[in-house]
């Protein structure tokens, strides 16, 4: 297998990440799930998870050892490490999702004082949604996505070409969530390819350092995991949630499409090859707007 990996380590690691996820991550999920009760609440929603999250990191790592590219495992872990430097764009990132989430929140029908009751009646619990968030979900998927598929892609074919090609694996990798309806699963993947357009944008701002799509997918998730629980509690979902996701969905493929307008010229072109060791990129291959 192992020389196989090497020819072929984009194939390879699709499978690794799926296998990893659907065979080992899924069953852990599900007695994971049984075994914890529900009042348990946070734990009972995050930690059966962490099979299947962190399938894409575990995939990252594997190719990473073997290839050694885009970088070695050390460099893609060290990337995920938050530096203060990236301190200033992670705050104005988890700013912008909590007000993009309370706008789709709004918009679905959630009254503003029951929005400002959950926040100020349950701000230790939002706080622990956004630490497992980052620590549990955003960790496992971004040291895979864009830690390693996507500089993998991007050096091989057009940026745009490989952050779409991202997206497609991203949404194709929440296949529970496509069987759930024609309409669903098309905005799912519809709003995966708008975030990863966002997500490779915010990446290349910050020097190619993972640890800002880490908390960029944290921002997404978290407001709105929050609510849910905060409304729900063990009962079913919350048809406003639903709504407000699907308006989140939409919005971030306009945004992304303004992204890829603003500065097309960089999205037609590749990363620089061979990928650097450093974490740092050149400002001259940074995003900037033509």
């Amino acid at each position: 297998m192992t020389p196989w990996l090497r020819a072929h380590p984009v194939a390879g690691y699709v499978l690794l990440a799926f296998g990893t996820s659907y065979l080992v991550g899924m069953p852990l999920l599900m007695v994971g799930s049984g075994l914890l009760p529900t009042r348990w609440g946070l734990a009972h929603t995050y930690l059966p998870r962490v099979g299947v999250t962190y399938g894409p990191a575990v995939a990252a790592l594997v190719l990473a050892w073997l290839t050694r590219a885009p970088d070695t495992p050390r460099g893609l872990l060290r990337a995920a490490v938050p530096r203060w430097r990236d301190l200033p764009l992670a705050l104005a990132i988890l700013l912008a999702g909590a007000v993009t989430s309370a706008a789709a929140l709004l918009a679905a029908g959630v009254a503003h004082g029951e929005l400002f009751t959950a926040v100020r009646g349950h701000g230790g619990t939002l706080a622990a949604h956004l630490a497992l968030q980052l620590a549990i979900i955003a960790l496992g998927e971004e040291i895979g996505w864009r830690g390693w598929l996507l500089p993998t892609l991007a050096a091989r074919t057009t940026r745009l070409r490989a952050t779409l090609g991202v997206g497609a694996i991203w949404g194709l990798w929440h296949a529970p969530v496509l069987a759930q309806g024609a309409v669903r699963g098309a905005l799912l993947l519809v709003g995966a390819l708008g975030l990863s357009i966002l997500f490779t944008a915010l990446w290349a701002l910050a020097g190619r350092r993972t640890f800002v799509a880490v908390v960029a997918h944290a921002a997404v998730n978290t407001p709105m995991f929050f609510f849910e629980q905060v409304v729900r509690g063990v009962g079913p979902p919350d048809d406003r949630v639903v709504t407000a996701w699907n308006y989140l969905q939409a919005g971030y493929a306009a945004a992304a499409i303004l992204v890829v307008v603003a500065g097309w010229q960089w999205w037609k072109s590749n990363e620089p090859t061979p990928f650097p060791r450093r974490v740092e990129a050149p400002a001259s291959s940074r995003w900037t707007s033509p």
